[in-house]
C-alpha cells in the first residue's frame, strides 16, 4: 500500500506550491469512506478521459466538448504537464456486439488473460487480415502525476490512441532515465486517417528535467507504485492459476473459443490486495 507517512514526511521538505499540493494529494489517499454499500470506499485514481465525436453527450458535464479532457466531473486544461511513474502493456477483449459494451476478457500484462489462456497462444489475439485487427486489442496504460503534484491519474492508450502509448513509451526509452525525472505535455491532434478523430498527442515540455528538489519525493512515489504493480500481478497470476486448477478444462475452452469470466468468487479473493494495486487489473 501507499506509505503517505513516508511521503508525508518527504513533502514537507517540498518548496511551495508543490508542498501543499503533495500533502493535500496524500490526504485525499488516506481517505476512507464508510456508509456507502457494505465496503468501505478507498482512495483509486482517476481515469482521465478524452472527449471524442462518439461520447455520449449524457456522459459529459455542461461546458465540456470534444477533444476535452475529463478527470471526472473536471474539465482539465491542455496541454496537460504530467510526470510519468509507469509504464505497461495490456489487452482488452470487448463483446463484438457494439451495444453490449462489455468486457469479456483482458490481461493487465499482455501474457495471462483472465479467461484462462496465454495471449501468444489465444485465438481472440490473432491477427484478422481481413479485418484488419484482432478481436483483443492491445493497449498501453500509464500511472502519471500531474507536474505540479497535485493529483495522480491513469492515461488508457488503446484503439486509434495506441500509437501515441507507443510514442510515449519511445520517449521513456530515448530519455534513459527513471520515468519520474522528466516531464511531458499531454494534449490532442487530429487523427490522421480521420478528420472526425481526436487523438492523444505527447511531447517533452520545454523544461523537460523534473526540479531536483522534487527528486526524492517522486522516487519514494516510484517506488511505491512499481512494488503496488508487482503485487497487483501477483494476485492477478494466483486468481487465475486457482481457477485453472480448479477448472481444468478452462485452457481447453478458451482455445475453443468459449468465453469464461470471472465470477463473484474470482473477485473477491483479491480483498486482500492494495487499493493502489488493483488500478494495474483493467
Amino acid at each position: 500500500m501507499i506509505n503517505t507517512e513516508s511521503l508525508l514526511a518527504l513533502a514537507a521538505n517540498l518548496p511551495s506550491p508543490y508542498k501543499e499540493n503533495a500533502e493535500a494529494l496524500l490526504e485525499r489517499m488516506a481517505e476512507v469512506v464508510e456508509g456507502i454499500g457494505d465496503e468501505p470506499i478507498h482512495w483509486r485514481p482517476a481515469m482521465l478521459k478524452l472527449i471524442t465525436s462518439t461520447t455520449s453527450r449524457e456522459s459529459y458535464p455542461r461546458g465540456a466538448g470534444v477533444g476535452d479532457f475529463l478527470l471526472g466531473e473536471n474539465i482539465l486544461e491542455k496541454p496537460l504537464k504530467f510526470i510519468p511513474l509507469v509504464i505497461w502493456n495490456g489487452r482488452q477483449y470487448w463483446s463484438p456486439d457494439k451495444d453490449e459494451k462489455k468486457m469479456l476478457c483482458n490481461s493487465p500484462d499482455a501474457k495471462l488473460g483472465y479467461i484462462g489462456s496465454y495471449c501468444n497462444q489465444c485465438p481472440h489475439s490473432k491477427w484478422d487480415e481481413t479485418a484488419n485487427r484482432s478481436e483483443c486489442g492491445k493497449i498501453k496504460t500509464t500511472l502519471v502525476i500531474k507536474e505540479d503534484l497535485s493529483d495522480i491519474l491513469i492515461v488508457n492508450f488503446a484503439k486509434t490512441n495506441y500509437a501515441s502509448g507507443m510514442d510515449l513509451e519511445a520517449m521513456l526509452k530515448k530519455a534513459g532515465v527513471s520515468p519520474y525525472r522528466r516531464v511531458y505535455e499531454l494534449s490532442t491532434k487530429q487523427n490522421a486517417k480521420n478528420s472526425n478523430v481526436d487523438n492523444y498527442a505527447i511531447k517533452p515540455a520545454k523544461e523537460k528535467a523534473v526540479q531536483p528538489e522534487l527528486l526524492e519525493f517522486l522516487a519514494e512515489l516510484f517506488k511505491t507504485v512499481r512494488e503496488d504493480r508487482k503485487e497487483s500481478l501477483e494476485s492477478f497470476y494466483k486468481v487465475v492459476m486457482d481457477r485453472r486448477e480448479r477448472t481444468p478444462h478452462l485452457a481447453v475452452q478458451a482455445e475453443a473459443d468459449t468465453t469464461v469470466l470471472l465470477t463473484n468468487d474470482d473477485a473477491g479473493s483479491t480483498s486482500n490486495v492494495s487499493e493502489m494495486a488493483k488500478n494495474y487489473v483493467v
